[in-house]
C-alpha cells in the first residue's frame, strides 16, 4: 500500500494498480425514496448512508431508503444545491446564503456571497468550498467560481481564461484526483476542467456521433475519471472521460430505464449511483473493480 509520504505519481500507479474497469456494467441495486420524485444531486455515498437532493429538500437515505434527516433547500434549476463537508455536515444553498447544518439539525450561515449562488462543492482534500455563482447584468450575465476556506473565507475567484469567460451555468462541480475542478455547464452544453489557478485544462461537448449533448450531474473516482450524464432524450447516457478530458466509453446509454439522468456519485467500492429526474429511486451499478 502506497504510505503519506510517497509522490502523486507514485500514488497514482499504485491507485491503477489496485483498480481495474470492469469490461462491461453491472446493475447492483435500486434504492427507492417514498415521497421523492426527482433525485437531481447525489452529493456522498458511504457505507451506512447517502445524501441526495431534489429541487425542495436534501435527504440523508439509508441504503434501504428511508429518510434519516431532510433539510430545505431553494434550488429552481435542478442542480448541485448541497454538498457534504470533511466533518460530516451538510452545506446548502437557501435564501442567498450558504448554511451549514448539523447532525444534530443545528442551522449556521456560513457565508453570503456576492452574486447569486448555482452551485456547490466541498473539496475533499482540504475542505475547501467552492461555488459557482452568477448576477444579472444590463447586457445578460456575469459568472465565475468562488473558492472559500471551511470557515467562509473568501481565497480566489476563476471567471475568465485567456480574456475568455470560463463559465455560464456552471451547475454541477466536483474536484478532481490532480485537483483539477470539473464543471457541468449547462447553458454552454460543455464540460470544463481548470487547474486551481484557472488555467483551462480541457473542454468536452459531447460525441460526435450524438447530435445534441446536455450535461447535468459530474463526478470523478479514485482512478481521476470524470463522469458525467448526458440528460438530453435524444440519447441520455453516462459519459466516461480521462483526466485530460479524452473519451474513455459510455458507462450507460440506451436503456429504457434511464432517460433523464441529474444526479450522480461514485463509492469507494467502484460503484456509481445515478438519480433522475422524475424518478423516485436510484440505481446503482458496478463499472470498476479492485485487483486481486
Amino acid at each position: 500500500m502506497c504510505t503519506s509520504t510517497c509522490s502523486r505519481s507514485e500514488f497514482h500507479r499504485w491507485i491503477l494498480g489496485v483498480w481495474r474497469l470492469l469490461p462491461s456494467v453491472q446493475e447492483c441495486a435500486s434504492i427507492s425514496i417514498l415521497n421523492v420524485y426527482n433525485v437531481n444531486h447525489i452529493s456522498q455515498v458511504t457505507s451506512t448512508n447517502l445524501w441526495l437532493s431534489s429541487r425542495k429538500l436534501v435527504f440523508k437515505i439509508d441504503h434501504n431508503g428511508d429518510v434519516l434527516q431532510r433539510f430545505p433547500i431553494d434550488d429552481i434549476w435542478g442542480s448541485a444545491s448541497h454538498a457534504i463537508d470533511q466533518a460530516g455536515n451538510c452545506l446548502l444553498v437557501r435564501n442567498d446564503k450558504i448554511l451549514r447544518c448539523t447532525s444534530k439539525g443545528e442551522e449556521e450561515t456560513l457565508l453570503t456571497p456576492d452574486w447569486t449562488a448555482l452551485s456547490i462543492y466541498s473539496s475533499k482534500f482540504n475542505g475547501d468550498i467552492l461555488l459557482g455563482i452568477y448576477t444579472l447584468i444590463e447586457k445578460g450575465s456575469k459568472t465565475k467560481l468562488s473558492r472559500y476556506n471551511r470557515n467562509g473565507e473568501l481565497l480566489s475567484e476563476l471567471e475568465y481564461y485567456e480574456e475568455k469567460r470560463l463559465y455560464v451555468s456552471p451547475m454541477y462541480l466536483s474536484e478532481n484526483i490532480n485537483r483539477d475542478i470539473c464543471t457541468a455547464d449547462i447553458d454552454t452544453c460543455l464540460v470544463k476542467a481548470v487547474d486551481k489557478n484557472g488555467k483551462l485544462k480541457f473542454s468536452y461537448n459531447g460525441l460526435p456521433s450524438h447530435a445534441n449533448f446536455f450535461p447535468t450531474g459530474i463526478c470523478n473516482d479514485s482512478l481521476g475519471h470524470v463522469i458525467v450524464c448526458n440528460r438530453h432524450d435524444s440519447n441520455p447516457s453516462v459519459h466516461l472521460l480521462d483526466m485530460s478530458g479524452e473519451f474513455l466509453s459510455l458507462i450507460l446509454h440506451d436503456r429504457d430505464d434511464i432517460r433523464d439522468p441529474w444526479g450522480l456519485c461514485v463509492d469507494e467500492d467502484g460503484r456509481l449511483y445515478l438519480g433522475q429526474n422524475d424518478c423516485s429511486s436510484i440505481k446503482v451499478f458496478k463499472y470498476l473493480e479492485k485487483d486481486n
